[in-house]
């Protein structure tokens, strides 16, 4: 009678047998319950994660089902604090906007709100990053105290916050700028340009929404816990919405929507910084990293983008020191220094000059279905042709070459 107990474990055992990973392989789970089997492997300095699948919570608090005991600290990790500071002062600076943002005449206060609101919108882009990593590691180890953090984080990033589920950590994560990818960065234009990358947010933003009734359908069958938090989330951060309208259009639009809109442009125009013109089958050329130390100061280490793919289930604050062990595989052209001047230089100084760009995404843009002339005459072929290293040949050779490159 008690066999039936035993048939799930026995079922991730032959899981994990066919796998290759072994029973004492150490499980980390993020807040969307998919589960990453952590295994020795070289390649990705010794570390390699394997996605399993998605898994209901147990009832207990803990991170691996277990009970938590009375002197672990209710923060997954210390360095959160810094999170819930900026959680903190995000909504301490728009209660001052909200409350004495404007006059009793009706008129804006420019003095007050000018330095207030630009600090509101810097709060809300680091809250987006906030956002992206409460989705990949919780910061609490209580589910109840995620599920209130990820409502008022839902205020500030602009959407709910459990949407990053459906459309990064399953969507993104798996396929990381391939065919399929709903954030591909050969989306809206193939060819790199400012054009683009400013259209990449919204069209990127509107593309993803698809993904999310069928995750609520399938959460609705399989993971009811998931399901609710949707709920709540979707009723709270809208309820909230309707109520600030009602109480104040005016205010609901320049202190609540504006930052919500910068926050939701530059997480995804940070996206497409970081994987344009990389190669997405390569092991560590598939993102770029910004390595300054102010930005990743700012942003919660968000630069390190590489070693964020090869362990996305990595706290925000151990990154610095994996992306050094790997940094000696990533080619120096991908750790870059200073965002702001190699976005400049990249969008403004060489269209300008007139310079081709030495690079190409790979291999969003390597279809021979879709190859198309760009600057100077060079078509995205002859530049395939060339950074896989096939031998000069005819046309309809290097096609044929380039197609079973690819598959």
């Amino acid at each position: 009678r008690r066999l039936p107990r035993f048939r799930p474990a026995l079922q991730r055992q032959r899981r994990l047998n066919r796998s290759g990973i072994s029973a004492n392989a150490d499980v980390n789970i993020d807040s969307q319950y998919q589960c990453h089997y952590i295994i020795p492997d070289t390649k990705v300095g010794g570390i390699r994660e394997i996605p399993g699948r998605i898994a209901r919570p147990r009832s207990t608090d803990g991170p691996s089902g277990r009970r938590m005991r009375t002197e672990e600290t209710l923060l997954r990790h210390l360095a959160d604090l810094k999170t819930l500071a900026y959680l903190g002062l995000a909504m301490a600076v728009f209660a001052i906007l909200w409350f004495f943002g404007f006059d009793a005449d009706g008129t804006l206060d420019v003095s007050l709100c000018a330095p207030l609101l630009t600090l509101l919108c810097l709060l809300a882009i680091a809250n987006a990053v906030i956002s992206h990593n409460h989705n990949h590691v919780p910061i609490f180890r209580n589910r109840w105290a995620n599920l209130l953090v990820g409502c008022v984080i839902s205020f500030f990033y602009g959407f709910p916050s459990f949407c990053w589920i459906p459309t990064h950590n399953q969507n993104h994560h798996v396929l990381n700028n391939r065919p399929g990818d709903y954030s591909i960065t050969t989306r809206p234009r193939r060819r790199v340009g400012l054009v683009g990358a400013l259209l990449y947010p919204t069209v990127t933003s509107l593309t993803q929404a698809r993904l999310i009734a069928p995750f609520l359908s399938r959460c609705r069958r399989h993971n009811r816990f998931l399901f609710r938090r949707a709920v709540v989330e979707y009723v709270i951060f809208y309820g909230v919405m309707i109520a600030l309208f009602v109480i104040d259009w005016r205010k609901a639009l320049l202190f609540a929507v504006l930052p919500q809109q910068v926050a939701m442009f530059f997480i995804q125009h940070f996206n497409y910084l970081q994987h344009f013109e990389t190669d997405s089958y390569s092991d560590f050329e598939h993102s770029r990293n910004f390595t300054g130390w102010f930005l990743n100061l700012y942003l919660f280490n968000n630069g390190y983008h590489t070693v964020h793919h090869l362990k996305p289930g990595l706290h925000w604050s151990l990154t610095p020191r994996a992306h050094a062990e790997v940094a000696h595989k990533i080619p120096r052209r991908l750790q870059v220094e200073n965002f702001a001047t190699f976005w400049f230089r990249r969008f403004v100084v060489d269209p300008l000059l007139g310079r081709a760009p030495r690079y190409m995404t790979l291999p969003a843009a390597l279809s021979p279905d879709t190859l198309r002339v760009t600057e100077r005459g060079t078509t995205a072929l002859e530049r395939a042709y060339s950074l896989h290293g096939l031998a000069p040949a005819s046309r309809p050779a290097k096609k044929a070459a380039l197609k079973k490159a690819l598959t």
